[in-house]
């Protein structure tokens, strides 16, 4: 992900509070980071060394900091190698306790979580900071599989990447509920999974979601990439791209409300029907200086339907066009699509007509000149990847790509070729799609994949290890 602002400051007032803070070491002092956290006092730092921690650990209330070598070193390689394993017995990290702004949570890797709501972290009431981690493999039978934030919470959930987890409900990524108002800023949202708002789900009082990059997120139902539910939310500089709906909303859904979303890309997003870039429903959402480029429903390119709603489209680059002020079709030109850069060529269109004489889009110049037409194209081809993680436990992701619409079986069988679930069993549009297999009422085994529609077939052998 390019940058498109400094953090340098955030991370020198984030790393700043250990200049005076007492350190409590774990494991060399406390054989636990919970017990680090019991021993402390606020305005203290609980300082964890590398390492896997199998703990679910509760700040209860105290005004601390817990962080990894990364606190102190500003080396993010410690985020990979400080572990807190939930061991998918509750929430990793819970805030429940009033914590505020003071206290905040840096540099960690949390994962394998599993709770009712919130898998990996629960702010509950609490602001507080969640900085530099690597959330993933986290999973919520309701919402919430990464971070939930609920009961009037204001966290601010910055530079994360916040991967593969799993909400049953909505939120698979984040989700921002019950008159709660994240910050969620530079943060990577990729490859989570939900039923509504894979990446976020945006309620509550409505979060504030900029810088982020939001990608291959894949929603069972609507909004692959974000639910914006909320009258307030803010969706601003974020790029969203090859997220995936299996019914609307690839990219980004409204619904009765009015966001504003202003200066994002979104490119290559899918959905099964409609709406394969935003699905505006009874909502009136402010669209501006935004790019709407290669987003596709049902196979075909569709970058923004309108139910019922009044949505209000101004200096946007939509593919197809849109009624309003400024707006223009033609190809953004990002300087290498291939690799996913998408800052744009200097003879861009969308340089500098944008309102005012903005750029259009997240990024402004960051190439020359160039004639290269770039083009996102449909599978050709049935493909079948492999399952993620492969071995699992309990759960895990299948991965397929379709050429053309047809309805599409997804059947699982046993060693002995017993069939024993059929995930998939409808029609479905070209594109990629993701489906998450939830295993735990079979056991330890070997177990086989196939993908059929019309008279092809592909399938994978997957190990679920309990």
């Amino acid at each position: 992900m390019k940058s498109i602002k400094s953090i340098s400051t955030i991370l020198v007032l984030m790393l700043s509070v250990t200049v005076t803070a007492t350190i409590l070491n774990v494991p060399d002092e406390y054989g636990t980071i919970q017990q680090g956290i019991n021993a402390s006092s606020d305005g203290d730092t609980v300082l964890v060394q590398p390492g896997t921690y199998y703990e679910n650990i509760n700040f209860f209330g105290h005004k601390i900091t817990i962080g990894s070598l990364y606190l102190t070193t500003g080396d993010s390689s410690y985020a990979g190698s400080t572990i807190i394993d939930g061991n998918s017995s509750g929430v990793v990290v819970e805030f429940s306790n009033n914590e505020d702004s003071t206290s905040t949570i840096t540099g960690f890797t949390i994962q394998n979580g599993h709770s009712g709501s919130g898998g990996g972290i629960i702010c509950d009431n609490t602001s507080p900071n969640i900085f530099g981690n690597k959330i993933i493999y986290n999973n919520a039978e309701n919402y919430g599989g990464g971070i939930y934030a609920v009961n009037n919470a204001a966290p601010r959930i910055i530079y994360n990447s916040i991967s593969n987890n799993i909400a049953s409900i909505a939120g698979g990524g984040i989700c921002n509920d019950e008159g709660s108002s994240s910050y969620i800023f530079y943060n990577k949202i990729d490859l989570n999974t939900a039923y509504q708002g894979a990446g976020i789900l945006a309620s509550g009082d409505g979060p504030t979601i900029e810088a982020n990059w939001i990608s291959e997120n894949h929603a069972l139902m609507v909004a692959g990439g974000i639910s914006a539910d909320a009258p307030s939310t803010m969706i601003r500089y974020n790029c969203i791209v090859y997220n995936v709906s299996d019914t609307a909303a690839g990219g980004i859904l409204c619904i009765n409300n009015s966001p504003t979303i202003a200066n994002n890309t979104l490119l290559g997003n899918k959905a099964g029907w409609s709406g394969g870039g935003i699905f505006n429903l009874a909502a009136q959402p402010n669209i501006i200086n935004t790019i709407l480029w290669a987003d596709s429903a049902n196979g075909i390119p569709d970058e923004l339907t309108d139910s019922l709603g009044n949505p209000s489209v101004t200096y946007c680059c939509v593919q197809g066009g849109f009624a309003g002020i400024g707006n223009i079709d033609d190809n953004p030109l990002f300087c290498d699509l291939e690799s996913l850069d998408l800052q744009l060529a200097e003879n861009s269109p969308c340089v500098g007509t944008g309102q005012g004489g903005a750029d259009i889009g997240v990024y402004g110049v960051g190439c020359e000149a160039t004639s290269i037409d770039n083009i996102i194209e449909l599978p050709k081809a049935l493909s079948l990847s492999q399952n993620y993680p492969n071995p699992f436990n309990a759960s895990t992701i299948i991965s397929y790509d379709l050429p053309e619409q047809a309805h599409v079986r997804l059947t699982i069988y046993d060693i002995l070729g017993r069939q024993v679930a059929m995930p998939v069993d409808r029609m479905q549009g070209a594109g990629e799609y993701q489906v998450l297999w939830n295993a735990d009422d079979y056991s330890t085994g070997i177990y086989f994949a196939r993908v059929r529609y019309l008279d092809k077939s592909e399938s994978i052998k997957m190990l679920m290890v309990k």
